[in-house]
């Protein structure tokens, strides 16, 4: 199952991950990020991790995530993505699975 938008997000991710510290100017990259992540539209037998994403992002990234939420106050998706995370463990698990079905 091809699904090469998806698959590159997630390698998007990833480096967003290692590349930028967790301070409140790089926020940026990622609210740029999630508008990008949020438009891919994977085929109809995948899910769009956005809750993983999230998850991540909160525990990994904890005053990116809490710059996300201030600006979120502007923007209604930022909002609602910003309050949809799950268990840390959970999240990681999950993408990593999503990255077996997309190899």
């Amino acid at each position: 199952m091809e699904n090469l938008e998806l698959k590159n997000a997630i390698k998007k991710f990833k480096t967003l991950l290692k590349t930028y510290e967790d301070i409140p100017d790089n926020a940026y990259y990622f609210a740029d990020y999630i508008r990008y992540f949020l438009k891919i539209r994977p085929t109809s037998d995948l899910n769009l991790p956005t809750i993983e994403i999230m998850t991540i992002i909160e525990n990994e990234k904890p005053i990116i995530f809490h710059e996300l939420k201030k600006q979120a106050s502007y923007n209604p998706v930022l909002d609602f993505v910003t309050h949809i995370t799950i268990n840390k463990e959970t999240a990681i698990k999950n993408l990593k699975e999503l990255e077996k079905k997309l190899k």
